[in-house]
């Protein structure tokens, strides 16, 4: 909660302020027609500071899902996955049990559909017992529990070059080689599958989700802030936060799954960007810029520092037309034509003193208000207000004439927005 300090502001230029409210203020109306006033904010003069929270756990994809199937292709887990968005030594963690879906070690880095590459582990099957000039192998073991499939080339002591597994027996007790062994004994050997592929296999590296212990909202984090720390990309924000304050949307997908302590920086949030106009007009010498675009809804301010094509250096926004067309400099163009200008908000400190639109009427026995905020820069002709409007309707009991409310008790426990 924001302690409002009430006090008069400078004295305004814009027509629609009707009264200013001051300590103890009772608004009263008796029309349905809706009137506005403003209230001067300070916000303690401090700029918001970094801070943690932590237990914070991040979440990557690391889900591939095909129309074809995984199990039938005889993928399997430990096999080695290459291909488009599979980072380097990605192995299968496990296949679904029907064969559509899969689990790699790690999350893929892009989202596609993709033909992926599947490559076997070699391993060993000891005491396989082999006979000269004969294509059987036995073991005490069992080669089909082993991981041995039909196709996998076999190495070892009495095997020629290039065999493969022919067929396994149900038991698994016993295989056929696509040659005879050369030679008798038992041995250990050594069983390669070669890799294959599986086509239209959909990678995804959504993992844009953080949960945590702790809660978000109480902690202060807005959306708009950004966020650092393990498993977060650079330039993330908070895209927006849950109801309940215990998770939050990322701005861009989390590059790692883990719990770790993040960092937010509510600073950016009074640090807005550089911004252009297009198709703007000047005259050399003149101080006028006309558009057919508007400068208003592209959020040009009065003290915006202006460059671009015929605009001399350290140029401002002396004002903004109504309508939103026009604008006039605080220095004379030095070129005429039609250009795009470069518009560079200052920094918002939080210093800067804020004001509250209460737009207000009464319609029958329900007076409403509707609540704004703006940066206070003497005159607020003009200014748009925060998107994050905050409402409430007060219900009255049947009167007549005009309807009174307190306006102290109304704003006890208004939460501001701190985005202007």
């Amino acid at each position: 909660m924001i302690t409002l300090e009430l006090t008069r502001p400078k004295a305004t230029t814009t027509n629609e302020v009707d009264a200013v409210l001051v300590p103890g203020t009772i608004v009263e109306t008796d029309t349905s027609s809706e009137e506005s006033f403003f209230i001067p904010i300070n916000f303690g003069g401090q700029d918001p500071a970094s801070f943690t929270v932590a237990n914070c756990t991040t979440t990557i994809s690391t889900t591939v899902r095909s129309v074809n199937n995984f199990t039938s292709a005889g993928v399997q887990a430990g096999d080695v996955v290459t291909g488009t968005g599979i980072p380097a030594s990605t192995t299968v963690l496990s296949v679904a049990g029907d064969g559509l879906s899969l689990e790699l070690s790690q999350g893929a880095t892009a989202v596609g559909t993709v033909t992926l590459t599947f490559d076997p582990p070699s391993f060993t099957v000891a005491d396989a017992t082999t006979t000269d000039t004969n294509t059987t192998v036995t073991t005490t073991n069992n080669f089909a529990t082993a991981g041995v499939r039909v196709g996998d080339v076999v190495t070892g002591t009495g095997i020629p070059a290039s065999t493969t597994v022919a067929s396994i027996a149900g038991d698994g007790l016993s295989l056929e080689l696509s040659q005879a062994a050369n030679a008798s004994g038992t041995v250990t050997l050594t069983f390669d599958t070669p890799s294959f592929t599986v086509d239209d296999s959909e990678t995804t590296n959504t993992g844009t989700k953080v949960t945590s212990t702790n809660n978000f909202t109480t902690a202060g984090v807005e959306a708009g802030v950004p966020v650092s720390g393990t498993g977060i990309a650079p330039s993330t924000t908070v895209a927006s936060i849950a109801g309940d304050g215990l998770s939050l949307e990322l701005s861009q997908a989390a590059t790692a799954s883990g719990t770790n302590t993040l960092t937010f920086d509510p600073t950016a949030l009074i640090n807005p960007p550089l911004f252009t106009v297009a198709d703007c007009t000047t005259v050399n010498g003149g101080t006028a810029v006309t558009t057919t675009n508007n400068f208003h809804d592209a959020g040009v301010k009065v003290g915006d520092p202006v460059t671009g094509t015929g605009i001399q250096a350290s140029t401002t926004v002396v004002s903004v037309a109504t309508d939103g067309l026009s604008l006039e400099l605080s220095q004379p163009a030095n070129a005429a034509g039609t250009v795009a200008l470069s518009f560079d908000p200052p920094a918002i400190s939080q210093a800067t003193v804020y004001a509250l639109k209460v737009t207000h009427a009464k319609l029958a026995n329900s007076f409403s208000m509707n609540v704004a905020l703006y940066t206070y820069d003497g005159s607020l002709a003009n200014t748009p207000g925060t998107a994050e409007n905050a409402s409430q309707t007060i219900t009255l009991a049947p009167v007549t004439g005009s309807a009174q409310v307190d306006m102290d008790a109304f704003l006890t426990n208004l939460r501001i927005p701190r985005t202007a």
